[in-house]
């Protein structure tokens, strides 16, 4: 029987998404291991995804994907070769976390956007835009009730910021990390502006506007302003004789501000006694000096491994996971480091070249939401890891794929702009 793989695509995508979210939801309180799934629906779908793309003759069209999926994968044996020391064993057991949690997800979203059907490709953007803003509503909700299980689930997840606080300074809603919701709610906020309708764009905006600024995290602060920028000329939403901004933004950002405040009286009048909302976003701003100084020290360290190591330590190894694992090296804070001390030079150039090429097919196709997404990533992979955490590494590959198909996506009446 002959499988209709672009029937299935979007049956993949929206599974994959809403077991992502309501499996985190569980993980609140009992362990569920969500990127398993994900990583058994990567296995499960490659059938469908690899037929997809040797039907329509797509490798050729892809040849930089796949030459930093190769280099990725040749990463993993030459990391073992190139193992430091008495940790061999525990670098195998990181590597396999690598192609579980990190490869096999990439094939997965990345094959999803190139192989999804030019029909469901708005609609796919718009259940990712739900699931968003179910995730960071309850989020917000959570961050300003304070539930015993949120509580309890913050002191697990940070425990190191729960003993300071007492309570979680940053918005991570049932995720428990403001890195991915910083990304999550910076690119959702573009999204909503492309391509909602103006019913639901408000609501929408309003709330990914909020938890980008609850996130406390300052690449996102830059990169949503700079994406709402961008939307606000391309779309000719400002009339620059007559200084008229368009409605829908103003009563976003007064919006956003009201809840702000309302955040910053509630936590110095309930929630925290010692440590104020005003201290700790004064903080964010004055650690800049101080942030750009350790990632370089960071960053000096990545650099001198991949001069020893042409194809890195190996996929993963600078992740997150590898401090869990008690790899040698420190995980940089900068998606490009943690790439090139994973697969080394090769691996990162290939993967700028990747970056590059979405950004010029989206460019040249006028697909100007997925082109601000990527710009987005980019700015925000500077000095932070977002390329390969949970949850937004899903919508970034997933975005890439849609950036490298071979047709033009057909967008509504209104997101047809110059």
């Amino acid at each position: 029987m002959t499988i209709k793989i672009k029937d299935n695509i979007y049956f993949i995508y929206i599974l994959a998404f809403v077991v992502i979210n309501i499996g985190a939801f569980i993980s609140m309180k009992s362990q569920v291991q969500t990127g398993l799934f994900i990583s058994l629906l990567s296995i499960c779908s490659l059938y469908i995804l690899c037929e997809g793309t040797l039907k329509s003759n797509d490798i050729r069209n892809n040849v930089l994907f796949n030459l930093f999926v190769l280099v990725e994968i040749i990463s993993c044996p030459m990391g073992i070769i190139s193992s430091y020391g008495t940790f061999l064993q525990n670098h195998i057991s990181l590597l396999l976390y690598g192609i579980s949690y990190l490869l096999l997800p990439q094939l997965l979203f990345f094959n999803l956007g190139r192989n999804m059907s030019n029909r469901k490709i708005i609609n796919s953007l718009k259940a990712l835009l739900i699931c968003n803003f179910v995730l960071i509503s309850v989020g917000i909700y959570f961050y300003m009730a304070r539930p015993q299980i949120y509580l309890s689930f913050v002191e697990r997840a940070l425990a190191d910021q729960f003993a300071v606080y007492g309570y979680a300074p940053r918005l991570v809603s049932y995720l428990g990390d403001s890195m991915s919701i910083g990304i999550i709610c910076s690119t959702s906020t573009v999204l909503s502006l492309f391509i909602l309708t103006k019913k639901t764009r408000f609501i929408f905006t309003t709330i990914f506007a909020v938890g980008c600024i609850m996130s406390m995290q300052r690449g996102a602060w830059i990169s949503m302003l700079l994406g709402i920028i961008f939307y606000i000329f391309m779309t000719n939403k400002i009339n620059l004789k007559r200084f008229r901004i368009n409605r829908t933004l103003f009563i976003v950002l007064l919006v956003s501000i009201t809840v702000i405040v309302y955040v910053i009286i509630k936590i110095q009048q309930e929630w925290a006694s010692e440590f104020e909302f005003f201290d700790i976003i004064t903080r964010r701003f004055n650690k800049i000096g101080g942030a750009a100084d350790e990632r370089s020290a960071q960053w000096l360290g990545v650099i001198q491994s991949s001069t020893r190591n042409l194809f890195g330590t190996g996929l993963g190894t600078l992740s997150h996971k590898g401090v869990d694992f008690g790899f040698p090296l420190v995980c940089p804070d900068g998606n490009y480091m943690r790439i090139l001390g994973d697969t080394g030079f090769i691996g990162l150039i290939l993967f700028l070249l990747l970056n590059i090429l979405s950004l010029n097919n989206t460019y040249n196709k006028k697909e100007w939401p997925l082109f601000v997404v990527i710009i987005i990533y980019m700015i925000q992979a500077i000095g932070t890891n977002v390329f390969d955490l949970f949850y937004s590494s899903f919508i970034y590959w997933y975005v890439l794929g849609l950036s490298n198909r071979k047709d033009k996506i057909v967008w509504t009446q209104e997101l047809k702009l110059a």
